[in-house]
């Protein structure tokens, strides 16, 4: 009798108590069904692409900038949370221009590692796409805009050219060619004349100082290396425009920061500066001359020289390769040896 009371006293309490636990959780109170909605990077997109993709769009370091020009355009912490997609979602179908302007539109309200990430690649889409421009200057159009030009084509030299009746009748097309320059010197490319013919570059100085003060430490690093050499360029049409002296400088450089960010993201771009500048200073024509006995040598003030930049730069890869080229050139009575300066160049290869 009293082992029925005890199981009857353990069903009323558990009835009790799941009465109690039943009543204390609200209706729906973990109901799993109801999802956030899908971020439509379509829809932003469409917002967005009008604005950014026009001529007319203002970048926030220009003098004309103010906070009501991107008014229209209303960027959430939905838009910022999935920025990475957006961009890639965007780049697929527009070129350079249009995207440095994505970037200028949300940098802002970016995080510093989105900000790294997207520069990042807006510089390899100005990369990839160089070679796709080139070509550029030798239509027949630029020829004929440029008769009695001779310096940079700039933003400010478009805007104000006139098309004659005579240009506009040979090429109809010719205001939608000009906006196509104007796409290409404000995406991050320059067109530069050289004795008397024009050629395409990057030019990563026209737009990535705007931003410098969102970058990080790394890519801050990079970014002056890169504006550096495409203000100052080392070969226009294959050849040398700077001496060794200002080669080592800029090897110094870029070594330096492969050194101090061994992983970055920036590593192989800068990997491929230092072996050509590197090159460049082993293999450059203006090391040797004739003698009269027809032999290519390298005179006691080529030495010299290599020596003062193996003394200001020791400790660096640099100055062991050069020491190298100074022995391997001693050793051969300052003769030429185009076999042993192709073996130092191998070395160069693999220093990094």
């Amino acid at each position: 009798m009293k082992k029925m009371f005890l199981i009857l006293l353990c069903v009323s309490l558990t009835a009790c108590s799941t009465d109690k636990i039943n009543q204390s959780i609200p209706e729906n109170k973990y109901d799993f069904s109801e999802q956030v909605e899908p971020y439509n990077i379509d829809v932003y997109i469409d917002q967005i692409d009008p604005v950014i993709s026009n001529l007319d769009y203002i970048r926030m370091d220009s003098v004309f900038y103010d906070d009501e020009n991107q008014t229209k355009v209303i960027i959430t912490d939905r838009t910022i949370e999935n920025i990475l997609q957006i961009y890639l979602e965007y780049e697929k179908n527009h070129d350079t221009y249009d995207l440095i302007n994505f970037f200028d539109l949300h940098v802002k309200k970016l995080s510093s590692v989105d900000v790294d990430i997207l520069i990042y690649k807006i510089i390899n889409k100005i990369e990839d796409d160089f070679d796709g421009h080139q070509s550029v200057v030798l239509e027949s159009e630029f020829n004929d805009m440029i008769v009695d030009y001779i310096t940079r084509i700039t933003d400010t030299f478009l805007n104000s050219f006139e098309v004659s009746a005579d240009l506009l009748n040979e090429y109809p097309d010719m205001y939608q060619y000009i906006d196509k320059l104007k796409r290409i010197v404000n995406g991050g490319y320059q067109i530069r004349r050289y004795e008397d013919q024009y050629y395409m570059f990057t030019d990563y100085s026209s737009f990535l100082l705007r931003y410098k003060d969102y970058y990080s430490e790394e890519t801050l690093a990079a970014v002056e290396i890169l504006v550096r050499e495409s203000r100052n360029l080392v070969w226009i049409n294959d050849i040398l425009q700077v001496d060794n002296e200002a080669m080592a400088y800029r090897t110094d450089q870029i070594e330096s920061f492969m050194k101090n960010y061994p992983n970055s993201q920036y590593y192989q771009i800068m990997r491929n500066y230092y072996v050509d500048y590197l090159t460049a200073i082993v293999s450059n024509p203006n090391n040797i001359s004739v003698n009269n006995l027809r032999e290519s040598v390298y005179s006691n003030e080529k030495i010299d020289e290599f020596n003062k930049i193996i003394e200001r730069y020791s400790g660096s890869q640099m100055a062991r390769i050069l020491s190298d080229l100074v022995e391997t050139i001693e050793s051969n009575t300052l003769k030429y040896d185009e076999e042993k300066i192709a073996e130092i160049i191998n070395k160069i290869g693999v220093t990094y």
